[in-house]
């Protein structure tokens, strides 16, 4: 039996967000798998730094994801450079942590414009340019386990994050039932230990309580890391998951059991 490849060999990717994190970790892992890819990202200093660490098959690339003519630019910068865009990673995104009666407007909007808004104008752009090169598209959306069950405490991100899992499914049947050959999936990561979650346990009154906690949530007992969301985009990216599109995957330790 032929053994399935994770290669990525030849293929173009975009990672909004790939400055650090977990766009980050999936930039890393799709250039040691030979892909060629855009680091997309408003923080300009991380992005580049992360293309040099990398070295010639990454490059930084500016993108504010709440802005159509922003992702259209990129678009327009990696295809003269790369080629044809194979695929598209919406992964920035941004988190807030109070409750219904607490979060204000202001943080309502952004939360909704950068996870939702972002990723709809990033999957617009992303199927404008994949149908008109004729690649075989692949759109990854990093979408959360709370968007799948929600808390108390993160009302917005929750929200935002359901949108898009919603939003996955229909880009994946409008791609399908035009004909398109570009598929459609999100990720649906539990809690994480990114750079984000370590600045919150420096500052935590009670670290090893704080991490207990996020622990528990999850049936397996603890957190997951970056390499598990990136080794699932890399399999979603490539061939071998070339029969699935418009699903929700959760990587989150049974946390949406």
């Amino acid at each position: 039996m032929k053994v399935a490849s994770t290669s990525l060999e030849n293929k173009v990717a975009i990672i909004s967000g790939g400055a650090s994190g977990i766009g980050a970790g999936i930039a890393k892992l799709f250039v040691d798998s030979g892909c060629c890819v855009i680091i997309a990202d408003i923080d300009e200093t991380a992005g580049s730094d992360l293309a040099s660490e990398l070295g010639d098959l990454a490059q930084y690339s500016y993108l504010d994801v709440k802005e159509e003519l922003s992702w259209a630019a990129l678009f327009d910068k990696a295809r003269q450079k790369w080629g044809d865009i194979d695929i598209l990673v919406n992964n920035a995104g941004i988190g807030s942590a109070e409750s219904i009666e607490d979060v204000s407007m202001d943080v309502w909007h952004e939360i909704i414009a950068i996870n939702a808004t972002g990723v709809f104008l990033g999957c617009r752009v992303a199927i404008r340019y994949m149908k008109e090169s004729g690649v075989k598209g692949s759109i990854i959306n990093i979408s959360s386990a709370l968007g799948l069950r929600p808390l108390s405490s993160t009302p917005a991100y929750g929200a935002s994050k359901a949108a898009v899992v919603n939003l996955t499914k229909s880009t994946a049947l409008h791609c399908a039932e035009n004909g398109y050959d570009i598929r459609c999936n999100a990720i649906n990561p539990g809690f994480i230990r990114t750079p984000l979650l370590d600045n919150a346990l420096d500052v935590a009154e009670d670290p090893a309580g704080m991490l207990k906690g996020y622990s528990n949530l999850h049936p397996v007992g603890y957190i997951g890391d970056i390499q598990d969301v990136a080794s699932a985009a890399l399999f979603l990216a490539g061939d071998n998951s070339k029969f699935i599109t418009g699903i929700s995957m959760p990587v989150d330790g049974g946390m949406t059991i």
